[in-house]
């Protein structure tokens, strides 16, 4: 099946993109429907980290683990059906997870994935989903906005970097949004002392 890969972005707009994953700050959060807000308003870390900030590319990190995500249109608007690529960058070695919310909460986690799966990641290197190759797509629901959760963990150990799809599917269902399962995100990604170094950001596609 063919596909269209978005070519890696230079050096200065990799730096600029993990700027303003530290800082937040893409996306309207008005256009999310409460049932993605569930996911967006999930808090990951420790504590003390900053709450995530669900007008955009929002990032919350412990230590120095960041991690910057981002699609092929910079305008972050496609067409029913259109495919998308998602690239994404930490800062440090991490355990990665991307997750997609439609509007009406149903989530699917993207990566890792059939044909990519393992969620170990290395330092500043570009990740793409799908990734060179890969014979599968990604297209944009029949209407939006599209949630994009990316999250970065420094231990592998939650449910979320393990799950493997079902049968012939590409990607592992994880139902429909609901506090529960932002809950169990959040707890997924803490070490047995209640803290590991974890990072998020948030993309909103528009979808018209």
């Amino acid at each position: 099946m063919g596909r269209r890969v978005a070519g890696a972005l230079p050096a200065g707009a990799l730096a600029a993109s993990m700027a303003l994953a530290a800082c937040g700050g893409l996306g309207p959060s008005e256009e999310l429907t409460a049932a993605q807000k569930d996911i967006a308003e999930v808090k990951i870390g420790p504590p003390a980290a900053a709450k995530a900030d669900t007008d955009a590319a929002a990032s919350t990190a412990s230590s120095r683990l960041a991690i910057a995500g981002w699609a092929d249109h910079p305008a972050r608007t496609y067409r029913p059906g259109e495919k998308i690529t998602l690239s994404l960058r930490v800062s440090e070695d991490a355990f990665v997870a991307v997750l997609q919310v439609l509007r009406n909460g149903e989530t699917t986690l993207l990566f890792p994935n059939k044909y990519q799966p393992k969620a170990a990641v290395a330092a500043n290197t570009v990740l793409q989903i799908p990734g060179p190759g890969d014979p599968y797509e990604i297209l944009a629901p029949a209407s939006g906005p599209e949630l994009i959760e990316f999250i970065a963990a420094a231990t592998g150990g939650s449910w979320l970097f393990n799950r493997t799809p079902t049968g012939s599917a590409y990607f592992a269902s994880l139902g429909f949004t609901t506090r529960s399962l932002a809950k169990e995100i959040a707890e997924s990604v803490k070490s047995k002392k209640g803290e590991t170094s974890a990072a998020r950001q948030s993309l909103v596609l528009r979808v018209e």
